[in-house]
């Protein structure tokens, strides 16, 4: 799964990374196939779906894709704080389903996808912005 000297993503992990968008479908179809939601699941997983919702929401409020590196707000705190947000979001639909298992194939789909969409990124960052990209790497986890 690693990147190339280019940044390029091997083909299976180019796939993954191009359809990580259409990818949640299939996750719900199965996830509404096999839940067992009760009142309990579901209360307690709107708070993890609304705070990885208002995690994503703040942090497209900062970003200026491909413009510059955002630094500030959630991007002072996490490199990634959209996809942060994403799994905990996940989680909160995890938690609802109400079925354990469903839990580790998120966990895998969640690595899976955002793993080697996360690397790319990054290079394609250190390239964008190569005077700030090392000390901001070096300072926000």
């Amino acid at each position: 799964m690693e990147l190339s000297e280019e940044g390029k993503l091997s083909t299976l992990n180019y796939k993954a990374k191009k359809h990580r968008t259409k990818l949640p479908g299939l996750l719900c179809i199965i996830f509404l196939t096999f839940a067992q939601p009760d009142p309990v699941t579901l209360a307690i997983s709107a708070v993890f779906i609304i705070l990885g919702e208002s995690i994503m929401f703040w942090a497209a409020g900062y970003i200026r894709k491909n413009q510059e590196l955002t630094m500030t707000g959630p991007y002072s705190l996490s490199r990634n704080p959209l996809y942060d947000g994403s799994f905990i979001f996940g989680i909160g639909f995890v938690i609802a389903s109400g079925v354990i298992w469903l839990t580790l194939l998120f966990m895998v789909f969640f690595a899976l996808i955002y793993r080697s969409t996360v690397r790319w990124e990054e290079n394609k960052l250190q390239r964008l912005f190569p005077d700030q990209w090392p000390e901001y790497f070096s300072r926000v986890p």
